[in-house]
């Protein structure tokens, strides 16, 4: 039973995020929350220069954008504060 207990205790050892995998997590994160945010411009522009029936379309990807802006950011400060 000892021998169990101490490859458990092995397999549980907590592994900190290192500096570089933060950043690439923070760049996935950023590289849909911009392409996003251009879709919403876009939707936008659409609708309010060329009379287009997007709103629905754009609502939703503003949502959307601002969640993931949300999260970008919680993510951000939580990582990186105090700089």
């Amino acid at each position: 039973m000892k021998a169990f207990e101490q490859q458990a205790s092995k397999n549980n050892i907590d592994r900190p995020l290192t500096i570089q995998k933060k950043h690439l997590t923070m760049f996935l994160l950023g590289v849909p929350l911009l392409i996003l945010l251009l879709i919403t411009g876009a939707l936008g522009i659409a609708m309010g220069i060329y009379g287009k029936q997007v709103f629905m379309l754009h609502m939703i990807s503003a949502g959307l954008t601002i969640t993931l802006a949300f999260v970008h950011a919680i993510v951000g400060v939580i990582w990186f504060y105090p700089f």
